[in-house]
């Protein structure tokens, strides 16, 4: 009986184990699915998912919400002439200067190869205090690396809007 009470007691550790595991496996695809390899941002899924779930947030409180695009302007130049190791550093750097420009509950994601999105919400938003943030980032971007010039446009949304493409469209 000893016996038998043990053999049951390691399957269902063995049984817990492979479970675990693969939960673990289960999170890392779902993390993958959504991030962007090269800067850990969010990928273009990963901003339509939580700028959703974050515009619900806003919405419910009837707080301000903004979507504003930037794209590295001369992104093909410097893999052309100095090589694909020094635009992905580029993109990283301005994955970095987005990320101090913004707060941590803004939404920050590369939505395509030399642009990004962001999704700053919530009523402690300063829009002026974004802009003064985002061009003195950019400023120090672009005097860092001699060459970039960074473009930017913002929409602003209503709280009753319903997705971030209800935003960008705007």
């Amino acid at each position: 009986a000893l016996a038998d009470s043990t053999a049951v007691a390691l399957a269902n550790v063995t049984m817990l184990e492979e479970l675990s595991a693969r939960v673990e496996v289960e999170q890392q695809v779902r993390h993958d699915a959504i991030t962007d390899e090269l800067t850990g941002l969010a990928n273009r899924r990963g901003f339509r998912l939580l700028a959703e779930q974050r515009l619900h947030q806003v919405r419910r409180g009837g707080e301000p919400a903004a979507v504003i695009f930037v794209d590295v302007d001369g992104l093909k130049e410097v893999n052309d002439e100095r090589g694909h190791s020094a635009g992905d550093a580029l993109i990283q750097r301005m994955a970095t200067a987005l990320q101090r420009a913004f707060r941590d509950e803004d939404v920050i994601a590369r939505v395509g190869g030399d642009e990004f999105a962001v999704l700053a919400a919530g009523s402690s938003m300063n829009p002026a205090a974004l802009r003064r943030r985002l061009r003195e980032e950019m400023a120090a971007l672009s005097s860092d690396d001699g060459v970039v010039r960074c473009g930017s446009r913002a929409n602003s949304a209503p709280p009753q809007s319903r997705s971030p493409r209800a935003v960008s469209s705007r």
